[in-house]
């Protein structure tokens, strides 16, 4: 069965969007790591903003894990494209053990 994970919202203006999100969802954040990810538990949804410019402003606080993937995971340029408003969905199921790559295989 598939389950939805965190929905991560990938934001330009982390104060800005931190801000709008209290006020739309009438709520303060769950958890946070300094400017860097806020996370809001609303029922059964987790929604997180992420800032997309942090780990480049600040590589010696952030761990990376895994290869990078400049089209998952250069988020500065997610930020400046013009149609910003990019969102991850994670989805998770216990039939799968790894996670598909378009090239075609999996990680």
């Amino acid at each position: 069965m598939l389950e939805t994970g965190l929905i991560y919202l990938i934001v330009r203006d982390f104060d800005q969007s931190l801000s709008f999100y209290k006020q739309l969802l009438e709520r303060n954040v769950s958890a946070q790591n300094k400017t860097r990810f806020a996370m809001f538990n609303v029922g059964d949804l987790c929604l997180c903003l992420l800032n997309g410019k942090f780990d480049a402003e600040h590589p010696d606080q952030v761990e990376l894990a895994g290869e990078f993937v400049p089209l998952y995971d250069d988020y500065v340029a997610v930020t400046e494209k013009q149609n910003s408003g990019k969102i991850v969905i994670n989805l998770s199921t216990p039939e799968v053990t790894g996670a598909y790559m378009p090239e075609g295989g999996l990680l």
